[in-house]
């Protein structure tokens, strides 16, 4: 899905590249999820416009931003 080409094709869910993205960044499953329900607003499939909700019209996610839509309790940073 290309957001520059509102023409393009919508996919009816975009888990499997939320996922691959996210994989590819190292990140633990459980994050996975929780970021995908975040995004969805808690559905099982996150469309083109849940995802647009989530921005907020924006092309990206500044950490604070991203904080406010997980919920900063929902953090759990790794001790090492």
């Amino acid at each position: 899905y290309d957001r520059r080409n509102p023409t393009g094709p919508l996919p009816t869910s975009l888990r499997p590249k939320l996922n691959e993205e996210l994989k590819r960044e190292g990140i633990d499953p459980r994050a996975l999820d929780k970021v995908f329900y975040s995004f969805s607003g808690n559905q099982e499939e996150l469309t083109s416009e849940q995802l647009e909700n989530a921005f907020r019209g924006s092309d990206f996610l500044d950490y604070y931003s991203f904080i406010e839509l997980i919920g900063k309790n929902e953090i759990v940073w790794p001790s090492y």
